[in-house]
C-alpha cells in the first residue's frame, strides 16, 4: 500500500474542507483551538495580581483571549531598526494551552469533584501549581513561547499598559501618547483601595 506524504495529506484536508459545510479547514481547526474563555477568566482570578479585582481579571482574561484568536502561525514579527534578519512567529500556541486549560479543569474534577471554575482562587492556585511542578521557566518571556497558559496568561498581562499603571501605582499609560503640553507633568497617581 502506498505512502501518503504529508504534503499531499494536507493538500486532500484543504480540497476536502469546503464540502464540509462550506468552512475552510484552516478555519474549522482554529474553532477547535479556541481557548475556552469562561476557564482563562477562572484561571486568571487565581493568578493576576488581586488589586485588580474581577473587572480587571476578567478585562486582562479577555485581552488574552482575544490575542490567542488573533495570533497567526508564521507572520513576520517587528525586528529591531537596521536589522537584516527577518522572525517569524511559530506555531499557534493556542492548540496546545486550550489542552492545558481542559488539563486544569480535569484535576480538578479529579480532586475536587467540581469544575476548575467552581473552585476557589486558592483551590485553582494549588491546582496551577502542581502542574507548573516540572516546567522550567525562569521568566516570563515571550507569550507565544510560553509552555504553559497560566505562563502565558502572566507574560501577557505584565506586558500590558495596565500592569505597568498597577507596577507604578500611577497612570503612564505605557505605549500610549500623552499630549506634548502634559510631558513635564508627573502621571497623575492611583488610589489602591483602602488608602
Amino acid at each position: 500500500m502506498p505512502s501518503l506524504s504529508r504534503r499531499s495529506f494536507v493538500g486532500w484536508l484543504a480540497a476536502l474542507g469546503p464540502a464540509i459545510r462550506g468552512i475552510s479547514v484552516p478555519d474549522f481547526i482554529r474553532r477547535r483551538a479556541e481557548l475556552d474563555a469562561i476557564l482563562v477568566r477562572a484561571l486568571a482570578s487565581a493568578i493576576l495580581p488581586g488589586e485588580l479585582g474581577a473587572a480587571g481579571t476578567g478585562r486582562a482574561a479577555d485581552a488574552f483571549v482575544a490575542w490567542a484568536k488573533g495570533y497567526r502561525a508564521g507572520a513576520e514579527l517587528s525586528h529591531g531598526y537596521g536589522s537584516a534578519r527577518i522572525r517569524n512567529a511559530g506555531t499557534d500556541p493556542s492548540i496546545r494551552w486550550a489542552l492545558q486549560l481542559h488539563s486544569l479543569d480535569d484535576d480538578a474534577r479529579k480532586t475536587h469533584n467540581r469544575s476548575f471554575t467552581a473552585l476557589s482562587d486558592d483551590e485553582r492556585r494549588t491546582i496551577v501549581r502542581a502542574q507548573l511542578s516540572g516546567e522550567r521557566a525562569t521568566a516570563l518571556g515571550n507569550v507565544g513561547n510560553a509552555p504553559h497558559v497560566a505562563i502565558a496568561l502572566l507574560a501577557h498581562f505584565y506586558d500590558s499598559a495596565e500592569a505597568t499603571d498597577l507596577c507604578y501605582e500611577s497612570r503612564i499609560g505605557r505605549n500610549t501618547c500623552r499630549p506634548l503640553a502634559q510631558s513635564p507633568s508627573r502621571p497623575v497617581q492611583i488610589r489602591r483601595a483602602g488608602s
